[in-house]
């Protein structure tokens, strides 16, 4: 019964997770940055509050492309991942 039900989570959250990667894919990951840049303005008066948020988002946004330069380095080592970015 736990187990079924850990695994059921686990597919949701697989599910979520590709679902908002194939939107991002589909509408363009740009997009929907600005469109929650602009979602945040019009809706936080108080602009400490506002760029201490956008640059959250900002950070969301970058950590995949953080990941997976890590892990390519990880994995091939400085070196080979100069010579994969040629």
């Amino acid at each position: 019964m736990v187990l079924t039900l850990a695994w059921k989570v686990v597919l949701v959250a697989a599910a979520k997770k590709a679902t908002v990667y194939a939107l991002g894919r589909t509408y363009g990951f740009p997009r929907i940055y600005r469109r929650m840049v602009e979602f945040n303005k019009r809706n936080l008066s108080d602009r400490s509050r506002r760029k201490t948020i956008q640059s959250k988002v900002k950070y969301f946004f970058r950590i995949p492309n953080k990941v997976g330069s890590r892990l390519a380095v990880w994995m091939w080592g400085e070196e080979g991942l100069r010579s994969i970015k040629k």
